[in-house]
């Protein structure tokens, strides 16, 4: 049985992987060999390393997926007792609650409504940009083609076409 993993998880494999080499044996030794199996196997192979132990974990360039993977490390292995597990999940929970607000937000029926409207006002005055070019190009002797030499399902094509775009703007625009 093979798992296929997205190359993100791979990639966050490696990198945590990468983390875990610059820290203290006795940290690691604490994290289950066959899990450490499991980052080994899975970990991609065209990771270029790229974390300097010299700087704050802050301000390294991590993926959010190695974050997530070591912040489930730290609360499963790394936690000293109970009130500091419960520390970090409740921090955890906060972040959560957060996120879920500004995703709330970004897709609020009041937001996308309101983009709704902006952008039927932008494209309506589109249209009747548009309107008006076609209305200045429906004078077939300025056009370079002759429509006179079309074949007769062209034509019938054309004057179907040109009916319902007729009947359309009529609906769209009664005065």
């Amino acid at each position: 049985m093979s798992i296929q993993l997205k190359q993100e998880d791979s990639f966050a494999f490696a990198e945590l992987l990468e983390l875990l080499s610059y820290m203290d044996e006795k940290d690691t030794n604490k994290i289950p060999k066959k899990l450490m199996n499991l980052f080994k196997t899975y970990a991609s192979s065209d990771y270029k390393k790229h974390i300097d132990p010299t700087v704050p974990m802050e301000e390294q360039k991590l993926s959010s997926k190695t974050i997530s993977y070591l912040g489930i490390l730290c609360i499963n292995y790394w936690c000293k007792n109970e009130d500091e597990k419960k520390s970090l999940l409740d921090i955890a929970h906060q972040n959560d609650l957060k996120r879920e607000k500004e995703l709330k937000q970004k897709y609020s029926y009041d937001n996308i409504f309101n983009n709704k409207l902006k952008n039927e006002a932008l494209s309506s005055q589109e249209i009747s940009l548009e309107d008006t070019l076609l209305e200045k190009s429906s004078n077939t002797s300025d056009l370079p083609v002759d429509y006179n030499n079309f074949s007769w399902y062209k034509k019938a094509f054309s004057k179907i076409k040109n009916f319902f775009y007729k009947l359309f703007n009529k609906m769209n625009n009664p005065t």
